[in-house]
């Protein structure tokens, strides 16, 4: 299927289960956002490990045109997944995500963070 001139895979089926194939089921997808590539850890394993800090925006106008592209073709967003980098480096915006998903009445959103800042967590969960 074809978003804003991408193509992007579509969840069609469950699983196999043994030699059965899976099911059709209602065509889905899980959105995974990267916030930033900044990180408040070196983790040597990391691919952001010595990622340079990039001055582009996330556009949350544009995440929430991709939802609506993707409601308006029928396609279910099962979840939003928000990563980085570390996304508690850019609070102020991970909040601004949570409220617009909230404000579509998404709530569904899993946070990828490294719980360096362990004290954010009841802050996030708090919105």
């Amino acid at each position: 299927m074809v978003i804003f001139d991408k193509d992007i895979l579509i969840k069609s089926h469950g699983c196999n289960i043994m030699d059965e194939p899976g099911r059709p089921v209602i065509p889905s997808v899980n959105l995974f956002v990267k916030v930033t590539n900044r990180c408040n850890a070196r983790c040597q394993f990391c691919s952001n490990a010595n990622a340079k800090a990039t001055s582009k925006a996330f556009n949350i106008v544009k995440l929430m045109e991709v939802i609506h592209e993707l409601n308006a073709k029928n396609i279910c967003v099962n979840r939003l997944n928000i990563t980085g980098g570390e996304p508690s480096v850019v609070s102020p915006l991970v909040l601004d995500i949570i409220e617009s998903m909230h404000q579509e009445s998404f709530d569904d959103v899993h946070l990828h963070l490294n719980n360096y800042k362990h004290h954010i967590v009841p802050f996030f969960l708090a919105r």
